[in-house]
């Protein structure tokens, strides 16, 4: 049986916004900071909502070896450095999806 993959998406926009404050953090040796998102939602949610958003519907195979499964970051120290995401994963995937995929976009 399948089992889902959770991961926290983070938007190239949040990516942005939080560098400089990632920066001025930066010191010798340098902090460890994880780059994931602040809501944590399975790859099988995105499917399903990429497949809302494009009317496609998505195929998901997973074989014995399969590398699916997805870790869920512990972004603390990334929001004290540098903030809170403001892209949600929903709106992050409607955006990235509508900005390289126009005509897949069926809303």
């Amino acid at each position: 049986a399948a089992s889902e993959s959770f991961c926290p998406p983070i938007h190239e926009d949040d990516i942005v916004e939080q560098v400089q404050g990632l920066l001025e953090h930066a010191a010798v040796p340098a902090p460890i900071v994880n780059l994931g998102g602040d809501e944590v939602v399975s790859m099988e949610q995105m499917l399903s909502y990429i497949e809302s958003l494009t009317g496609l519907k998505a195929t998901v195979e997973e074989k014995e070896l399969a590398t699916w499964q997805m870790t869920v970051l512990d972004n603390t120290l990334r929001k004290q450095l540098a903030g809170p995401c403001k892209v949600t994963w929903k709106d992050g995937i409607a955006s990235a999806l509508a900005a390289r995929y126009p005509d897949l976009v069926s809303q």
